[in-house]
């Protein structure tokens, strides 16, 4: 077979941000955890109904009225298909948000490097991974709330709840890193106006209260946006700031707000049928627009992981409600995500030459989020014997990408060789400008 050199010009926008942080992004063969720590760490019980709290609602209290209706009235679209919330939201990663395998692993492993900062660390995280029993601890005079409470307690297992956004006050918009202004009157906003307020008063002693931000992309600000302290190789800290996420900002500086596009458009796609939203009352008059509560987001790999370890996790969720979520969160990945275009430029005797064009189509960075997230190019050509002439961005057995730079790559406009790769992510360095 003659050789056939392959050259891929890649034309894209690629900006690089330099951030402040104390961990180094080498890797080490270093064991962190002893097996009594990854026991309690993993150590996930099943999340068990539990009576409502003195603040907020658990999932539970919600189900009897805007979960399944076995009567199929409420809760269906016009072609009679099931869109109750509670079931759309439980696969999604806001439910699973404080069972997350990799964040606790990821939190665990920081508390363990960073002793000294064990307190702050885990309230930062808890406050948004798990905001019922975060803030419920701190209402009650607490100064900390870590992996051990949360263990324990079936409110802050519960996630990122219906009562964790519902009862977000509407103030929301100015605080960030998880400072969640809760409004603790025994309320639920929503976005519908003049809400039936008896059943729920009667029932769980909270009053339904319509409020435009539960529709407006600031509901989301207090946890997309993630400021931490940064502290020396010493744990000392520094004075500076390390902007680990900023989801939110990032949308905030799009066109889509001025283009009237939220973030529930894309990841609460809405039903224009008007919906009856709670079950067993008649005459409820039907709402539209409906946001669906699916939740979806990029996460497809640890929503597959989860539901194939869901014994081991101590979660009840039905395969198929994980699949329906997957399914979501696969499409927003392929059609929602990027745009991609591919040109073939030329083909000489010894050489093709190709173009690729990545149009960035979401409302803030892709990836984004936490910075261990990367969307890698990959580029294969084949012969029409189905062989492999050239190939690029293709990962190992180890998920690495073959031929990766030790610490980042950077972005290349020119790929010629397979051991070259094209990888976007967030590249944080340390205090010593490593």
């Amino acid at each position: 077979m003659r050789k056939i050199t392959i050259l891929l010009i890649i034309v894209g926008f690629a900006v690089g941000f330099k951030f402040i942080n104390s961990a180094s992004s080498k890797n080490s063969d270093k064991k962190f955890h002893t097996q009594a720590q990854l026991d309690s760490y993993m150590g996930i019980p099943t999340r068990a109904p539990i009576e409502p709290g003195e603040y907020f609602l658990p999932s539970t209290s919600c189900r009897g009225c805007h979960g399944y209706d076995s009567a199929q009235v409420s809760n269906i679209n016009e072609a009679g298909e099931d869109v109750n919330l509670v079931d759309r939201w439980e696969s999604s990663m806001m439910a699973l948000s404080a069972v997350d395998p990799f964040w606790r692993a990821k939190v665990s492993h920081e508390i363990t490097i960073n002793p000294g900062h064990a307190g702050p660390l885990q309230n930062k995280c808890l406050d948004c991974h798990a905001p019922m029993g975060a803030y419920t601890s701190q209402f009650h005079g607490n100064a900390f709330y870590g992996l051990t409470d949360l263990v324990n307690d079936t409110l802050g297992l519960d996630g990122v709840s219906c009562a964790g956004c519902h009862m977000i006050a509407p103030n929301v918009g100015s605080t960030y890193s998880g400072i969640i202004p809760y409004d603790t009157n025994k309320v639920a906003y929503g976005p519908f106006t003049a809400p039936s307020v008896g059943p729920m008063q009667l029932y769980e002693g909270f009053t339904p209260v319509f409020s435009s931000h539960m529709d407006e992309s600031r509901v989301c600000s207090s946890c997309h946006t993630l400021v931490t302290e940064s502290v020396d190789l010493a744990g000392n800290y520094t004075g500076g700031y390390f902007i680990e996420q900023a989801t939110y900002h990032e949308y905030q500086n799009s066109d889509y707000p001025t283009n009237s596009i939220k973030c529930q458009t894309c990841h609460m796609p809405q039903l224009s049928d008007p919906i009856v939203i709670a079950n067993g009352f008649l005459g409820l008059t039907p709402r539209a627009p409906f946001n669906q509560h699916v939740f979806a987001g990029a996460n497809s790999f640890m929503l597959n992981l989860i539901k194939n370890n869901k014994a081991a996790l101590g979660i009840s969720v039905p395969d198929q409600s994980f699949d329906s979520t997957i399914y979501a969160t696969t499409k927003m990945l392929q059609t929602q995500s990027l745009d991609f275009d591919l040109q073939q430029v030329s083909i000489t005797s010894d050489s093709a030459y190709f173009k690729v064009m990545l149009k960035n189509k979401a409302g803030h960075k892709f990836p984004s989020g936490y910075p261990s997230r990367r969307a890698v190019l990959q580029f294969v050509v084949s012969d029409g014997a189905g062989d492999t002439i050239f190939q690029s961005g293709i990962f190992n057995n180890q998920y690495r990408v073959i031929g990766e730079n030790t610490n980042f790559e950077i972005h290349h406009n020119t790929i010629n060789q397979s051991n070259v790769s094209q990888i976007y992510e967030l590249v944080p360095g340390d205090v010593s400008a490593n």
